[in-house]
């Protein structure tokens, strides 16, 4: 029994740890860009959901922390109303740049 055992761990493969760490890197990023550039279409294709253009007009009179409010009751979590939060901030303030500009 004890030939067994020392047959079948020396039969099996040792696993190096560390070599294709770089490449799994690598392919998350490239996989994150893809995703990104995706995200951007659709958002341009599709515009804005109207609980986004609610969040919208909460930060346009500067009820920030009432569009949190709001985005947490429709997201689920604060994490994700804060992320949304943001994002409609950035939105909001490109707009704002590209009204500026054309005038």
């Amino acid at each position: 029994q004890h030939r067994v055992q020392q047959s079948v761990l020396s039969t099996q493969s040792t696993v190096s740890s560390g070599i294709n760490a770089e490449f799994g890197k690598q392919w998350y990023q490239r996989r994150v860009r893809g995703v990104k550039v995706i995200r951007e279409v659709i958002r341009e294709v599709a515009g804005i959901s109207p609980y986004e253009r609610r969040v919208n007009e909460l930060l346009k009179v500067n009820k920030d922390k009432r569009a949190l409010k709001f985005s947490k009751k429709r997201l689920g979590t604060h994490m994700r109303a804060k992320r949304k939060r943001e994002e409609m901030q950035i939105a909001l303030q490109m707009m704002r740049k590209a009204q500026t500009a054309a005038s």
